[in-house]
Parts: structure tokens; sequence; C-alpha cells
């Protein structure tokens, strides 16, 4: 993912501020929640800085308004109407099967009907 944005590294400067702004780009995209993978990231890199909610809020903050006030400037078009290609994560099973004796979606065949039903 980082060479897909380099481009980033001309408007922000800060190395710690761009992993953030990816870090977060990277969550969201996935849809996952930002205040745990920020409290997993500070539990499993205890040597590393911990990243702190609002401060990293700051950061990204200010990183978006320098590309937004250097991009226009800058030779790189992005267009909305891009198709990207995209890569699919295999489903997770969260639920009960179909075919659990809770849920009453299974079809009955007609030899196992009661006779006043049929």
């Amino acid at each position: 993912m980082e060479e897909a944005f380099d481009w980033i590294r001309k408007y922000v400067w800060d190395e710690e501020a761009r992993q953030a702004l990816l870090a977060y780009a990277y969550v969201k995209a996935r849809g996952w929640d930002w205040s745990r993978y920020l409290s997993t990231r500070n539990r499993r890199n205890p040597k590393k800085r911990a990243w702190v909610k609002r401060t990293v809020q700051r950061w990204i903050f200010k990183s978006l308004q320098m590309i937004e006030a250097n991009l226009p400037k800058s030779e790189i078009i992005l267009r909305g109407e891009v198709t990207l290609h995209v890569s699919h994560t295999e489903a997770k099973h969260t639920g009960k099967s179909i075919t659990s004796g809770d849920l009453r979606t299974r079809a009955i065949p007609d030899a196992e009907l009661p006779a006043e039903a049929a």
C-alpha cells in the first residue's frame, strides 16, 4: 500500500503523521474500528511511541490540509471515475447455519407433510 501512495511523501513530511494517515485509510477501508486499532497498535508495540487518539486525529487533519493545499499546484490528477482493482477477502462465518434447527427455512418434502396440511 505504501508504494501506491508514494506521492503523499511530497506533501506530508513527518514520517509518523504519514504512517498515521495511511493506517487510518487502511482501517477505514476495511471497515474496522479506529479506536480499537489504536489500542491494539499501542499494546502490540510497547517500544514505539504510543498514538493518542486526539493527537493522531490532529496529525491526520493537518496532513489532509497540506495535501489539499498543494494538490492543485502539482501535476497529479485524481479522478473520481477511475476504476481500481479491489482485492476481496474471504467471508467469515458469523451466524448460524441455514440448516440449524433454529431456522425454519428448510423445505419439507410433500411426503413428510401431515395429512391436513397437504
